[in-house]
């Protein structure tokens, strides 16, 4: 199942199609597609993967309705 919203990333407001699947047991808890990199961000591809600078969804989720 696919679901339209608006992601900011870095500071920037991005439309994005995302998959709602549960992926609370998997490794990485949400993919960020080419499609919505392409034209935004500049990969360093011998980086990791893992971002300490990505908050926890979660929590950003329970902080929403408290701004």
């Amino acid at each position: 199942p696919l679901a339209e919203l608006v992601l900011i990333i870095k500071g920037k407001r991005l439309a994005a199609r995302v998959n709602v699947a549960d992926r609370s047991l998997r490794k990485f808890k949400v993919l960020i597609g080419r499609s919505t990199i392409f034209n935004n961000f500049i990969v360093d591809i011998t980086k990791s993967h893992n971002s300490p600078l990505v908050g926890d969804l979660n929590e950003s989720l329970r902080n929403w309705g408290k701004r």
